[in-house]
């Protein structure tokens, strides 16, 4: 599995606050999360946005829209812009003793912090 990861983004140091951004890493493509019932891992995804801290080590995001703003085509250079969805659907990411957030019940880490979507179209 690819590990994707911000360098300028501490797990550890980040206290998560409602409407701020998340994002999801599935191998190599990072979207905000997208739920799938045939896998823990996608390519594809939406950004998403915390809308309640349970705890500083739970949080519940909830997907938002993502559009792509650039013409690059199936390019590695994207750039998104980002849209709350009040009708997205919610998960609940958990900081584990590793540092990383995991997905409730799943594999899929999360990023808290900021949303980064990026679909990698080699798959």
């Amino acid at each position: 599995m690819t590990h994707v990861s911000n360098p300028s983004v501490n797990p550890l140091l980040v206290v998560p606050v409602v409407g701020m951004g998340a994002t999801i890493c599935h191998w190599t493509d990072r979207s905000g999360l997208r739920g799938s019932t045939r896998s823990a891992w996608i390519h594809m995804g939406a950004a998403c946005t915390i809308i309640a801290v349970l705890s500083t080590k739970k949080v519940v995001v909830q997907e938002d829209h993502a559009k792509r703003t650039d013409s690059n085509g199936m390019s590695e250079s994207q750039t998104y812009a980002y849209e709350r969805n009040p009708e997205g659907s919610t998960y609940t990411f958990t900081l584990r003793a590793n540092g990383r957030w995991c997905q409730e019940g799943q594999t899929s880490l999360a990023i808290i912090g900021g949303r980064h979507k990026y679909h990698d179209f080699s798959f």
